[in-house]
């Protein structure tokens, strides 16, 4: 399923030596982290949804960002190289796209967004998934304490390991991937995510039961604990349309963000240890006489 096919002068952008000869995972923390970067200096010139982060935030959400720059991409282009080729052993990858391509750039956009609009079913249900489960909602929570939302956001270093499993397989098992295809669905899904999370004060109005917003993902991550349970879809709205959870934003809602009543995190080891801390507390109550209540640890 070549998107690029016919397109060959742009693949220079993702194929370009870098140090230690991996040249996508180079390429991709490269462009990520200067998207991220671009928005988040856009941050400072731009009406605000919210509280603007401050310096010290970003700087900390920065060396969050940098933790998992080094390893995540690194780590996920050997899983997709380890599984790809065993999935192509095994005959799995029942969906092939590729034929789209001969009817020009108009096919390959549908493929693109017929492929994408599937990978975000996946992530819909995983990312839901994080929220009703207390268990998994420890490592997710890193995510949503942060007050000051922005394009500078952070993650607990197992959120993608969860997507891997959630998305990557199911995706390798029903679509037949190039290396190369995956790398752009992993780029252009990094670029939609920053955007998402941009501190500004979007409207799309109607447009956004079509695409997601940043106004759109800012009442996912509002305190309220009601509207924090909806707006699951990172990219397509539709997802959250079908299964009930979608929740339109009115013309000026951008609501306070952070988890009500739950301290932020400041530092780069806490963003990391929190959910095994977390869990730790859990389990040592799952293990003595007391209780366990659920409601305790959202």
């Amino acid at each position: 399923m070549d998107l690029f096919s016919g397109f060959s002068s742009l693949k220079f952008l993702f194929t370009s030596d870098f140090p230690a000869g991996n040249q996508l995972a180079g390429n991709y923390t490269i462009i990520q982290l200067c998207i991220m970067l671009l928005f988040g200096i856009l941050e400072f010139y731009v009406p605000n949804a919210g509280v603007r982060k401050k310096s010290v935030d970003y700087l900390n959400n920065l060396k969050v960002y940098l933790f998992n720059f080094l390893w995540v991409p690194v780590a996920g282009l050997i899983f997709a190289g380890f599984f790809v080729p065993i999935s192509a052993k095994l005959g799995v990858g029942f969906i092939d796209l590729s034929f789209m391509g001969a009817y020009g750039l108009p096919g390959i956009v549908l493929q693109f967004l017929l492929s994408f609009l599937v990978f975000d079913f996946f992530y819909y249900w995983m990312h839901r998934l994080t929220h009703v489960n207390v268990w998994l909602w420890q490592q997710h929570k890193v995510h949503h304490l942060d007050r000051s939302v922005s394009s500078m956001f952070r993650d607990n270093f197992l959120e993608p390991v969860f997507e891997w499993i959630a998305i990557t397989i199911p995706m390798s098992i029903l679509f037949k991937f190039s290396p190369l295809n995956a790398y752009i669905f992993s780029l252009t899904a990094g670029t939609l995510i920053v955007w998402i999370h941009f501190n500004a004060k979007v409207r799309l109005g109607w447009a956004n039961r079509l695409i997601a917003s940043p106004q759109f993902h800012r009442i996912h991550h509002s305190t309220d604990p009601v509207k924090f349970m909806s707006n699951y879809a990172t990219y397509f709205p539709i997802w959250d349309i079908v299964f009930g959870t979608y929740t339109h934003p009115e013309a000026n809602e951008f609501p306070e963000t952070g988890v009500e009543d739950q301290p932020d995190i400041y530092s780069l080891g806490s963003a990391q240890a929190y959910p095994f801390k977390r869990w730790a507390k859990m389990l040592r109550v799952v293990f003595s006489d007391e209780k366990f209540n659920k409601n305790n640890y959202w």
